[in-house]
């Protein structure tokens, strides 16, 4: 079949040669001689007005409509102004009295949820805040970089601060996830190596009189009586979660003696043969901030791989450790702690996940939710019931989006919970909780009660100076774009 004539010899409709006659009389017109018909044909304005809407409805080829397109700049004034001018600086700024959140580099929960730890803990902030080059020769790099990210968490107007220098300073991948609790024991040991460099004694010994305990492995000859010990020291207490409902059961499981008998005879320095023994973990000394770590992943020999426990086990919110420490109370009236955080790992794999945690601000206030950039108020009660949202945009540690399983914290809350017939009854108030149940949960952070408060540490001014100018230039570079 031949084409149209008009499209073998390439000739335009008679209305396009119409209006192309008229573009051409127009832009030879000198502005001048312009008049309105001529302008309404160009812009076929005389072809919009005969295009009327239907009954409730908005055309926007019709002129009176003219700015009802969803199309185009027409589809919303805001988003075209993000495209033309970039996001609104305004929407980085923290609300009130928000805590300042970190920057997730790609798989750094693990670092922010402990940072956020550290930096609640008062007397640890007012420490590094007052360090200073002359009292370390060497080493100084770490400590300064935690400097900055403590006085943006806490001076900081913006919601969140990016610690990419402090990740780079520690030489970490940061698309590589890696365990919470082995960055907790990496990072203490780095601080503590760095601080021994001091020659003031009170440097090189904050550390340990903060966050170090003592145990002894002991074994004791049934037959001569003698003990025999095996002092180590820890930064955090190891325990159980397998099997376990609560975390005194665990610490109860880990003082447990174990019998050496039969072909397993303990070989006694005294009697200089194999005799029947016990051996028993004891506590020592307890530290005034101390670090709970559930041994939430094993490996399984079966399977030959690393896999996650997922028992939930009751947290409670004050623990009585005297019970546990031998001779009674390690060198203070009483050992009564109180919960300070909670660091949770998100997800059914020990190789992915998500790490977050729930702290109380600054170990006095109120109870925050912190997700990297992403900070929730919980309220005054951690056993609070939380509300679960949905998380399909949540990512993990790997970059992956989480089902709901995976990215929500199945808590539930046993201790003084009544069944719903019960809760019903209007006329009995409910017993307040003293336990939150989780199956996410992997370290806990513990105040010893009566432990010195410190209220808002001041940082030097060099340092308060940098985040206040940073300050000052953002609310500049929010000024200057709402003037654009």
């Amino acid at each position: 079949t031949e084409a149209p004539p008009s499209r073998r010899t390439g000739a335009m409709d008679p209305d396009h040669e119409a209006i192309e006659k008229e573009l051409k009389e127009w832009t030879s017109t000198p502005p001048a001689k312009l008049d309105t018909a001529k302008v309404a044909t160009v812009y076929n304005f005389h072809l919009m007005a005969r295009r009327k809407p239907r009954p409730g409805q908005k055309n926007p080829n019709y002129l009176e409509d003219l700015g009802y397109n969803k199309q185009g700049i027409w589809k919303q004034s805001e988003t075209f102004c993000k495209k033309l001018f970039g996001k609104n600086p305004r929407d980085r700024i923290r609300d009130g009295d928000v805590p300042v959140g970190l920057t997730n580099l790609g798989a750094t929960c693990y670092v922010n949820s402990l940072l956020q730890c550290m930096f609640m803990n008062g007397k640890f902030r007012e420490f590094i805040f007052n360090l200073r080059e002359r009292t370390l020769t060497k080493g100084m790099q770490i400590l300064n970089e935690l400097q900055q990210i403590f006085v943006h968490l806490q001076c900081s107007t913006q919601k969140s601060w990016n610690p990419s220098a402090f990740i780079k300073c520690l030489n970490i991948p940061p698309n590589q996830q890696q365990d919470a609790q082995e960055f907790n024991k990496l990072l203490l040991n780095i601080v503590e190596d760095t601080l021994k460099k001091s020659d003031v004694p009170e440097i090189r010994d904050f550390l340990p009189k903060m966050f170090q305990g003592e145990i002894s492995n002991t074994t004791t000859c049934r037959a001569c009586r003698y003990p025999s010990e095996r002092p180590s020291k820890f930064y955090e207490l190891s325990v159980q979660v397998k099997g376990m409902k609560r975390l005194e059961d665990s610490i109860e499981s880990m003082l447990i003696p174990e019998a050496l008998t039969g072909s397993n005879k303990y070989l006694c320095s005294r009697c200089h043969c194999k005799q029947d023994a016990d051996r028993q973990t004891v506590l020592k000394k307890l530290p005034p901030v101390l670090n709970i770590q559930l041994i939430r992943f094993s490996y399984d020999l079966k399977e030959l791989r690393k896999k996650k426990v997922m028992d939930s086990i009751g947290i409670p919110v004050s623990l009585d450790m005297g019970k546990y420490v031998k001779n009674g109370a390690s060198e203070a009236t009483e050992d009564i702690y109180d919960l300070a955080a909670i660091l949770m790992h998100h997800g059914n794999s020990a190789n992915v996940g998500h790490y977050v945690v729930d702290a109380k601000y600054k170990y006095e206030g109120k109870w925050w939710h912190f997700d990297d950039e992403k900070i929730s108020l919980i309220g005054d009660d951690i056993c609070a019931p939380l509300k679960k949202t949905s998380s399909k945009d949540k990512k993990g540690s790997n970059g992956k989006k989480e089902s709901n399983a995976k990215a929500m914290d199945e808590e539930e809350y046993t201790e003084g919970k009544k069944k719903n017939s019960e809760a019903e009854k209007p006329a009995k108030e409910a017993p307040k909780k003293t336990h939150r149940n989780s199956k996410n949960a992997y370290m806990m952070v513990y105040v010893r009660r009566g432990y010195a408060k410190v209220e808002d540490s001041v940082p030097p001014k060099p340092l308060e100076k940098d985040v206040l100018d940073s300050n000052r230039r953002y609310k500049e570079l929010c000024e200057s774009y709402e003037e654009q």
